[in-house]
């Protein structure tokens, strides 16, 4: 059980962005989070790894007006922001 909290713990600090209120799509070459909005993060959710704290603002994102289209949740936010190798995030 010490090893889940821990690996819960690593993967809150490498990848939820407070400031965006969810969880980046990916780690960038140098380590960084990549803070594109995705689907992918309902799969979170559903294998626990989400902090209690950090769910009501991921469903929030997920049935929000970038992400839900009415016929279902996107693959990516309708308005990502751009991101091009070798720019600051």
């Amino acid at each position: 059980m010490a090893g889940a909290r821990t690996l819960r713990r690593r993967f809150d600090e490498a990848f939820w962005r407070p400031d965006r209120g969810f969880y980046a799509l990916a780690l960038d070459g140098d380590g960084h989070p990549v803070p594109t909005l995705a689907s992918n993060v309902g799969h979170l959710l559903w294998s626990g790894i989400v902090d209690d704290d950090h769910v009501d603002g991921l469903v929030t994102n997920l049935f929000g007006d970038r992400m839900f289209s009415g016929w279902g949740v996107r693959p990516t936010a309708c308005c990502p922001q751009a991101w091009a190798a070798g720019t600051p995030l």
